[in-house]
């Protein structure tokens, strides 16, 4: 099952996917219709009470949503991986919250518009995964995830060191701060709550 980890505000997730909706064109047939297949025919109530539940069917919606987003990545002009450091737990999040104000519309609309929105902070062109570790554990990262994180880091006055690429502890520390400052726990991990966190306070400084 699909573990309730964290929960996370509203404004956060509209943060993680970006505040505008862009409308791209869909292939199919002459008249723009195509044949859905698997999970994606539920409906959003059915969804977002699978995830309430945390059943077992939620493994299946999980497995869909990461194939869509494979199959987007493939597709998508200029982009290598729409979803860099949104864990499932946070998409399927941000799916619940958005099915539950739209339960009539279908599974697949929903991640449809997700990844839509999601297209604002991709990643455009492939990048290393570096191990990022602190206190005895750790997590993979995309490099170039990594060198925004810094660069944010820096623009708060959390991190003076010059940038050496890798995660150093002096990365960690700065991190450390953030999640005090933003009543997060202080475990010097780039997590994705610390990664929704950064990326609301990009959103509100625009």
């Amino acid at each position: 099952m699909i573990p309730h980890r964290k929960l996370f505000s509203t404004r956060a997730i509209c943060a993680v996917a970006g505040i505008t909706l862009t409308v791209a064109a869909y292939a199919g047939d002459a008249r723009g219709n195509f044949a859905i297949k698997g999970v994606g025919v539920n409906s959003c109530a059915r969804f977002a009470a699978a995830y309430e539940r945390s059943d077992e069917s939620m493994i299946t919606f999980a497995g869909w949503l990461e194939g869509y987003l494979t199959v987007q990545n493939e597709h998508v002009p200029e982009t290598f991986d729409l979803a860099p450091w949104q864990d499932i737990q946070v998409l399927t999040f941000a799916l619940a919250r958005y099915c539950k104000g739209a339960p009539e519309q279908s599974f697949h609309a929903a991640v449809r518009k997700l990844t839509e929105l999601l297209r604002t902070q991709r990643l455009k062109v492939s990048s290393e995964m570096v191990v990022a570790r602190s206190g005895g554990k750790g997590v993979l990262i995309y490099q170039s995830v990594l060198d925004d994180l810094r660069a944010s880091l820096r623009a708060q006055g959390l991190l003076t060191s010059n940038p050496t690429g890798k995660f150093d502890e002096a990365t960690a520390s700065a991190i450390r701060a953030f999640q005090s400052r933003h009543q997060l726990t202080p475990t010097g991990i780039p997590d994705s709550a610390t990664l929704i966190a950064l990326t609301a306070k990009r959103v509100r400084q625009r």
